[in-house]
């Protein structure tokens, strides 16, 4: 017979990062070259065929923010419905565009939707745009540090 009580954040329990350090990326390194694993670290290709290691790591470097661009997305809520999505709230944004890229079929991007910038502070953006589509990517250029985003949308008629 399974416990009835309900399972709850507190009910969990708490393990410090330390404790699983026989088994964590910690003490793992590629041999050969000294690489850090794929949680720790990510590789660019470049046009040029050169090759740049991102360096995650946070020690004794304060708050760097570039210009970049991040996709995030297929965003989908059902298959056999659109989407139409309303507003994108994203924390930790300086400065750049947010757009939207849209497919109609669920494949291809069918277009490209700029949004409109409903309320901002210095790193907080709400921005809206009215898109009805199978599945969308939010495409975001500029200055940003994110932490979190919110996206407001509703499943539409049926396909």
């Amino acid at each position: 017979m399974h416990d009835a009580r309900p399972l709850t954040y507190g009910a969990l329990i708490d393990v410090p990062y330390a404790a699983t350090h026989p088994t964590s990326y910690d003490g793992m390194v590629v041999a050969g070259n000294g690489i850090t694993p794929a949680q720790h670290a990510m590789a660019f290709l470049t046009s040029s065929g050169e090759i740049f290691i991102a360096n995650w790591a946070t020690n004794n470097q304060p708050n760097l923010v570039g210009t970049s661009t991040a996709i995030l997305g297929r965003i989908q809520l059902s298959r056999s419905r659109n989407i139409q999505l309303n507003r994108v709230e994203l924390d930790g944004t300086e400065s750049g565009t947010i757009s939207i890229q849209a497919s109609d079929d669920g494949r291809t991007i069918s277009r490209v939707a700029p949004t409109v910038t409903v309320q901002q502070t210095a790193d907080y953006r709400n921005v809206g745009c009215m898109v009805d589509c199978k599945n969308f990517n939010i495409v975001i250029e500029g200055k940003f540090n994110l932490s979190s985003v919110i996206v407001e949308a509703l499943p539409t008629g049926r396909v």
